[in-house]
């Protein structure tokens, strides 16, 4: 352990030294309020990540198994009757687990805070990867949904889905977080910023991107470093080849999350609690978070 000489000295230079935790850290915004039964049980009813195989797609069963081959899955799907894509991510290895408890999780509290439906409601998902958050969005009854992701190979695999199920009032395209703007993208009552900020190595200039893109509300799901005080801790990045990667990142604290998105000019924010110990190990270990932010 090092000397109070040594703290002070390095105090006289600017710095401070962090202790990080090795356990739950208290959060500087407040909770989110739980959401009533109902709307729990009605978010619950929309999930899916089981659908049938179009009339429309004119694939076959070989066809489509063999472009299944070609993507790593993140999320699990079943296509009907038989056609599993089965998740090459360890944390969601079965077709719903961790993966719906994830889902249980936080989307009942964006249905609540977009007043009990998403109907009505336009839908922003940032780096959406597959898609499976936009189609949760889509079966939660917003009215269109624009998903993006810097990764090509994430688009085509999004669109392959999308053929099979034919999803409607849902696009996808290529585009970069670090260039997103109200010009290009448009105003969103909702937008999605999941499993993201953690691999942005500027996440105070894409924060405010964000912001810019959205007039409702946004929703950061989050990896956090364990840290009383709002830091952002400097890693590697390292994903798998599918996906984008900015080989540096700046991993948040919780209470670092909160600073930014007011720093951005998010007026309200809070975080939403673990309200049961049924969810995925991250989220127990307080090593992941979910933020809402309103404009």
């Amino acid at each position: 352990m090092l000397g109070k000489a040594v703290q002070s000295a390095l105090g006289l230079l600017g710095y401070k030294l962090v202790k990080l935790d090795s356990g739950q850290t208290t959060v500087s915004c407040p909770k989110f309020p739980h959401p009533d039964a109902e709307i729990v049980k009605k978010t619950l009813d929309n999930f899916s990540n089981v659908f049938d195989i179009s009339p429309q797609c004119y694939l076959s069963e070989e066809q489509i198994r063999k472009e299944i081959k070609r993507y790593f899955w993140h999320y699990p799907f079943l296509f009907k009757p038989n056609i599993e894509a089965k998740s090459d991510f360890h944390l969601f290895k079965a077709l719903r687990g961790n993966i719906l408890k994830r889902y249980k999780h936080f989307f009942p509290s964006v249905v609540s805070l977009a007043g009990g439906s998403l109907k009505g409601k336009t839908v922003l998902d940032c780096g959406c990867n597959c898609g499976f958050w936009s189609i949760q969005a889509r079966r939660n009854g917003a009215d269109s949904v624009l998903g993006f992701d810097g990764s090509s190979v994430n688009i085509d695999q999004a669109n392959f889905i999308k053929k099979l199920i034919v999803l409607e009032d849902v696009e996808y395209r290529v585009y970069d977080v670090n260039q997103m703007n109200r010009r290009d993208l448009g105003q969103f009552d909702i937008t999605f910023f999941l499993g993201l900020l953690y691999h942005i190595c500027k996440p105070v200039d894409v924060l405010a991107r964000l912001k810019d893109v959205t007039r409702g509300f946004t929703v950061v799901d989050t990896s956090v470093t364990l840290s009383a005080d709002a830091i952002l801790a400097l890693r590697p990045d390292v994903v798998h080849d599918q996906n984008y990667c900015n080989t540096l990142r700046m991993y948040p604290s919780a209470n670092a999350v909160h600073e930014l998105l007011k720093y951005v000019g998010f007026k309200t924010i809070w975080y939403i609690e673990n309200s049961s110990d049924d969810l995925p190990p991250n989220y127990l270990k307080g090593t992941r978070r979910v933020f809402l932010a309103e404009v």
